[in-house]
C-alpha cells in the first residue's frame, strides 16, 4: 500500500493489502539467480519465453490461482489464460453488437460475487463465471444476463466489453443474423472469399493458405464456413502486419 499510494497519492489507487504466495515459472520459484525473473512489461513486450501477452491475459493468468496458493506462470497456464479471455469475449458477444451498446444496469452474477466474498477466491470466481457463460444448460441468453456477466468481469478487473475481440465476435453473430455486415476487416474477408472461390475451381489452395497464414500471424482468427469468410481480431491483433496483404 505504501508504494502504491506514494506512486499515486491522489487517486485512491490501493485500499487493501494482500500478500500472495510465491510466483513460480514452470514449477520453479521465480528468481534472478535461476535466470527466470521477468516483469509485467517483459510479458507485454514479448521479452520472455512466452509469446507477448496483453494486460487481460496476464491478469487472468493470476486470477486463475487463489492468492494463498503458489502462482505458476507455466506455458499451460498462459495458454489457458489466453483461451479463457478469448472464450469470454465470444460468449458475451453472442447477442450481437446492438445489445452490447445498450446493456442495462445490472448487479454482478450472484455466485461469482459470493466466490469473491469468500477470501477473495478469484480462481473459483473465474471458473463460476466461465461455466455460466458457457451456458451448458442451454438457458436462453438475455441482455440482463450479459449485463450481469459484464459487471462480474468488472469486479475481476476485466473490461472486455469494448475489446476488439469482443467487437468482432459480435459482428460475426450479426452477420449470421444479416446485420452490420461491414467492418475494418471487410476488404480482407472479400479478398479471401474470392481466393477461396478461385481455389475451389483450380484445386490450388496455395494462395488461400498463404493469406490465412498471414492473417493469423497478424492476430486474426480465420473462420471459413458455408455462410462465408469471417475474420475475428484476437487480443494480439497487429494491424501493421496486414499492410503487405493490401
Amino acid at each position: 500500500i505504501a508504494q502504491s499510494c506514494c506512486a499515486h497519492p491522489d487517486t485512491g489507487f490501493a485500499r487493501v493489502w494482500l500478500h500472495n504466495e510465491m510466483v513460480q515459472v514452470e514449477g520453479k520459484k521465480m528468481s534472478k539467480s535461476l535466470g527466470n525473473f521477468f516483469t509485467v512489461r517483459d510479458l507485454l513486450e514479448g521479452k520472455t519465453e512466452f509469446e507477448s501477452l496483453n494486460g487481460h491475459e496476464i491478469r487472468m493468468a493470476f486470477l486463475m490461482s487463489h492468492y494463498r496458493n503458489p502462482i505458476d506462470l507455466s506455458h499451460n497456464r498462459i495458454v489457458n489464460a489466453r483461451g479463457a479471455i478469448r472464450e469470454i469475449c465470444e460468449n458475451i458477444a453472442k447477442l450481437g453488437s446492438d445489445v452490447l451498446k445498450r446493456l442495462p444496469a445490472a448487479k454482478p452474477i450472484g455466485p461469482v460475487l459470493d466466490c469473491l466474498k469468500n477470501d477473495l477466491d478469484t480462481a473459483a470466481a473465474t471458473a463460476e463465471l466461465r461455466a455460466r457463460l458457457q451456458n451448458k444448460q442451454k438457458v436462453p441468453l438475455t441482455e440482463d444476463f450479459i449485463a450481469a456477466a459484464v459487471e462480474a468481469l468488472s469486479l475481476l478487473g476485466l473490461d472486455l466489453l469494448k475489446q476488439q475481440t469482443t467487437v468482432d465476435y459480435a459482428r460475426l453473430y450479426d452477420q449470421e443474423r444479416q446485420e452490420h455486415p461491414n467492418s475494418m476487416l471487410g476488404w480482407f474477408e472479400e479478398k479471401l472469399a474470392a481466393l477461396r472461390v478461385k481455389a475451389k475451381e483450380s484445386r490450388d489452395f496455395s494462395e488461400v493458405d498463404s493469406m490465412c497464414a498471414a492473417l493469423q500471424s497478424a492476430g486474426v482468427e480465420v473462420r471459413m464456413t458455408q455462410s462465408g469468410v469471417f475474420l475475428i481480431r484476437q487480443p494480439d491483433f497487429d494491424p501493421l502486419k496486414l499492410k503487405g496483404l493490401e
